[in-house]
């Protein structure tokens, strides 16, 4: 947080962040609780990142806030983890039903992706 307190670019790292936490708020990830003695809390911080386009422009400014997962114990913390991702079968599979059918393929960006995914 000091570098980007320090940048010149201070109040669009602000508004990244603003927008990660509208983002997580809107979707209901968390609520504030008071906290018991004896709880356990998780420290979090942001990570942050420029995104550029095809011709190396900077086209978005990215904040995200991560859980220091490294202080969670398992039985304690969670009992299970998920991470939804793509495997490179379905992606190449993909690909080539796109040529064979002669169709564009285009990259999308989703905001907060993860936190659209259903669990079970």
């Amino acid at each position: 947080m000091r570098e980007v307190r320090a940048s010149p670019q201070v109040t669009k790292w602000v508004a990244a962040i603003k927008r990660e936490m509208e983002g997580l708020h809107e979707k209901g990830v968390f609520t504030k609780v008071r906290r018991v003695p004896g709880m356990r809390t998780i420290p979090t911080r942001f990570v942050f990142k420029i995104k550029t386009d095809q011709h190396g422009n900077v086209s978005k400014y990215k904040a995200r806030l991560v859980a220091k997962g490294y202080f969670q114990q398992k039985g304690t913390d969670f009992t299970e983890s998920y991470a939804p991702t793509s495997s490179a079968v379905a992606i190449r599979a993909a690909i080539a039903i796109a040529t064979a059918y002669d169709l564009e393929i285009e990259h999308l960006d989703v905001a907060q992706a993860f936190l659209n995914a259903e669990i079970d």
